[in-house]
Order: structure tokens, then C-alpha cells, then sequence
């Protein structure tokens, strides 16, 4: 005689109080984990890491903009290129000056100015870095006090904006203190700043 198979009982669902038990329960062990990841040394770590990240950029923008720390530089070689355009006094507009610096690095001068320079006598350039990272960003020609663009230092800010953006978010939606994104946002911010230091 064949044997009856045995049929899985039918579940039951659970009843309303047992899914709020649940789900109090799934968010108790959820927040204390958030709790002991907040207090870890590996949490602290990460965030210091994300705002020194944040604040070496707002430093790297704001000396592009203010104050920062000029030396002065007399080029090898200098080669200035005219615009076509005058001002009312007859003075072409300088578009941009190529300096070749000792140790054959190269910048260009991005100009668009009249500025009493000639190319016949000898470059006296004050090139303005930051504080932390000692990039040029920009520069003084002669004894005028207008500070022009180094084209070299158009990548850096553009990082250096970027990271502040993405920085912001995350720490507006709370991407900082989560256990999975806070890792991920430290090394974008890390390989934004590698990528600052090494241009």
C-alpha cells in the first residue's frame, strides 16, 4: 500500500502585531550597528580623511580667487601672442605668454589684456601657489597688480569644484555616516586630491 506523501504544512502569515515586532526589532539591530560603526576608530578615520579632502580643495579655490603666496620667477624663454584686437589707444591685446621655466617646464599665460611687456626685454613674473599644495595658479606680470590665469591651473580647479560638489551631496544625504558608502565616497575623494597633487 502506497504511503501517503507528506505535505508541507501551509504557512501561516504573520498577524499585524507580529510584523510590527519584526520590523522593531529588524530596526533596533539596524540603528545599533550604525551606533557601533559610528563609534569605531575606522569611522572617524574616514571622515577626517573626507573633510581634509574638502577643505584642501575650498583652500586650493579660494587662493585662485584671494590671497595667496607669491615668489617671484624670471623665465629662460618667454614668447608672447598678439591678438588682433586694439585697445582705444592703438595698444594690441596680449592673448597669451608661453614661459619655459628652468628644467624645461612649460606654462602658458592665458592674457586677453594689454600689459606693458616686450618681448625684447626680460619676463619678471610673480606666480601666485596656495598655502597646502604649492600649485601655480596664476600670476602678475611686471609691477600690475591684475592676476592672470596659468592655463595649467584649469584642471586643478575644475577637480578641486567637482570634489566640493560630490563631497556636498554626500554629506547632505548622510552618505557619511553609512557603512557602505562612506568607504567609497573616502577613496573618489582621495583619488580626486592623488589627481590634484599629480598634475
Amino acid at each position: 500500500m502506497p504511503q501517503d506523501k507528506q505535505q508541507r504544512p501551509h504557512r501561516v502569515p504573520p498577524d499585524q502585531e507580529e510584523m510590527a515586532r519584526r520590523l522593531y526589532v529588524r530596526e533596533r539591530l539596524r540603528i545599533k550597528k550604525i551606533l557601533a560603526f559610528k563609534s569605531s576608530r575606522f569611522f572617524k578615520l574616514l571622515n577626517a580623511l573626507n573633510v581634509c579632502c574638502f577643505f584642501i580643495c575650498w583652500e586650493l579655490i579660494f587662493c585662485f580667487i584671494g590671497p595667496c603666496h607669491y615668489k617671484e620667477l624670471v623665465p629662460e624663454t618667454s614668447q608672447i601672442k598678439y591678438s588682433a584686437k586694439t585697445d582705444a589707444r592703438g595698444f594690441r591685446y596680449i592673448k597669451e605668454i608661453n614661459v619655459i621655466w628652468k628644467g624645461e617646464k612649460s606654462d602658458k599665460i592665458i592674457v586677453e589684456d594689454v600689459v606693458p611687456v616686450h618681448a625684447s626685454q626680460s619676463l619678471r613674473i610673480r606666480v601666485g601657489r596656495d598655502f597646502i599644495l604649492f600649485k601655480n595658479l596664476k600670476v602678475k606680470l611686471g609691477e600690475g597688480n591684475k592676476a592672470y590665469r596659468l592655463a595649467h591651473a584649469s584642471p586643478l580647479l575644475f577637480l578641486a569644484a567637482m570634489l566640493i560638489v560630490v563631497t556636498s551631496i554626500g554629506y547632505f544625504f548622510n552618505l557619511n555616516q553609512q557603512i557602505n558608502t562612506l568607504p567609497g565616497m573616502t577613496f573618489f575623494n582621495l583619488l580626486f586630491v592623488l589627481a590634484i597633487v599629480l598634475i
